[in-house]
C-alpha cells in the first residue's frame, strides 16, 4: 500500500494560490477578487510591497504609497494562502476597459491592444469573444440583449483578468429640434443626456429641464457658417448608450401654431417631407402626419384640456 504524505490543506492552498486573480480597479486602491481570505500582495518595480486580506467573498482592496508610482508605471500582484505564495503577475497602472460606443445593435469596447477579450452575460454565458485589434477595440452584437441586462467585459492578460460591469440601458429616443438657424440649434431631449455630432462625436449637454442649445460659432473653429438647407447629423446619448442618427436641416425650424381647448388639429412648420407625430409627455401618441415640401404640417388630434403639454416629433 502506498503512503500518502501530502497535507490536504497544503494541496488545497497550492491550488488556490494559482487561481486567476481578477482586477476591477487598477489604480490606488487596487481592487478585485482573489481566493477568500488570501493575503493579496502588491509590489513595485523596486521590490517594495504592501498587502491586505481578501474578505470571505474574495473581495480585496490594497492601497499603496505614492512612491510606488514614482518607481514605475507597473505593479506586480500575487496572493498568499497558508504560507504558500502564488505566481506574480505584472500589470500597468490604469489598465482599463472603456465603452466607446453602445447603439441599438452593437457595443464597441476598448482596452489593451491584441488582447483576449470576452463579454459575458450575468448567467456566465459568453456573448462575444476574441482579440482586440491594433487599436484595442472589440465589437459585439447586442441586438438581442434585453434592456437591463448586466454585462461583464473581461480582458485576460499575463494570468490576470480585468473586469468591468455595465448594465445595458434603453436606447434613447429621437430628440426634437425646435429651432435651427445658420448659427445654432435648439431642441428638447432627455434631461442630463448628451447631443453628439456624427461622426466626430463632439458632445453637448442637455439641461436638467430637457432643453439644449448648440451655438456652432463656439464649437467649430475656424468658424465657417453652414449654408441654408445643408445637413448636419446628431444623435442623443444617455447612460453611455446612443440613439439613432438624425438629420438636421440648417435654417429649418419647427414652429407650432397656438392651440386652444377647442382645437382639433395641430399645425406648424418643420423639416420638409418629414414624418411627424404628436404625443403626450408620457409618450401616448395622439396623431400622425407628415410635413410637405414647404415644411408645413397639420395633424388631427382629440381636443385637449388647457395646460396639457404636447410633444411634436
Amino acid at each position: 500500500m502506498g503512503i500518502i504524505n501530502q497535507n490536504p490543506q497544503q494541496v488545497s492552498a497550492q491550488q488556490n494560490v494559482n487561481d486567476t486573480l481578477i482586477i476591477t480597479r487598477s489604480r490606488a486602491p487596487i481592487e478585485g477578487l482573489a481566493t477568500p481570505q488570501a493575503e493579496v500582495i502588491i509590489s513595485d518595480t523596486k521590490g517594495n510591497t504592501t498587502s491586505s486580506l481578501a474578505d470571505t467573498t474574495g473581495k480585496f482592496s490594497v492601497d499603496y504609497p505614492d512612491s510606488f508610482v514614482e518607481n514605475g508605471s507597473t505593479l506586480t500582484i500575487q496572493q498568499k494562502i497558508n504560507g504558500l505564495t502564488g505566481p506574480a503577475h505584472t500589470f500597468r497602472i490604469g489598465w482599463e476597459v472603456d465603452i466607446l460606443a453602445c447603439t441599438a445593435t452593437e457595443m464597441v469596447v476598448a482596452g489593451k491592444a491584441n488582447t483576449d477579450t470576452q463579454i459575458r452575460l450575468k448567467n456566465g454565458s459568453i456573448l462575444s469573444q476574441g482579440k482586440t485589434d491594433d487599436l484595442g477595440r472589440h465589437t459585439a452584437n447586442i441586438s438581442h440583449v434585453p434592456v437591463g441586462s448586466e454585462l461583464t467585459i473581461i480582458q485576460m492578460y499575463g494570468g490576470l483578468e480585468l473586469h468591468k460591469t455595465y448594465t445595458l440601458p434603453p436606447v434613447p429616443p429621437k430628440f426634437t429640434v425646435t429651432e435651427s438657424t445658420l448659427t445654432e440649434i435648439k431642441g428638447i431631449g432627455l434631461p442630463r443626456g448628451l447631443i453628439s455630432l456624427h461622426p466626430d462625436r463632439s458632445s453637448f449637454l442637455i439641461h436638467p429641464d430637457g432643453t439644449f442649445f448648440i451655438d456652432y460659432r463656439i464649437y467649430w473653429e475656424p468658424w465657417e457658417p453652414p449654408t441654408l438647407g445643408s445637413k448636419l447629423y446628431f444623435y442623443q446619448e444617455y447612460a453611455g448608450r446612443s440613439g439613432p442618427v438624425q438629420e438636421v436641416l440648417v435654417g429649418w425650424s419647427q414652429r407650432v401654431a397656438l392651440m386652444t381647448e377647442a382645437s382639433s388639429s395641430l399645425t406648424g412648420t418643420g423639416s420638409p417631407n418629414t414624418p411627424t407625430r404628436v404625443q403626450t409627455e408620457s409618450g401616448q401618441i395622439l396623431g400622425h402626419g407628415a410635413s410637405g415640401s414647404n415644411g408645413q404640417f397639420a395633424i388631427h388630434i382629440a381636443k385637449q384640456k388647457a395646460g396639457t403639454k404636447l410633444q411634436v416629433i
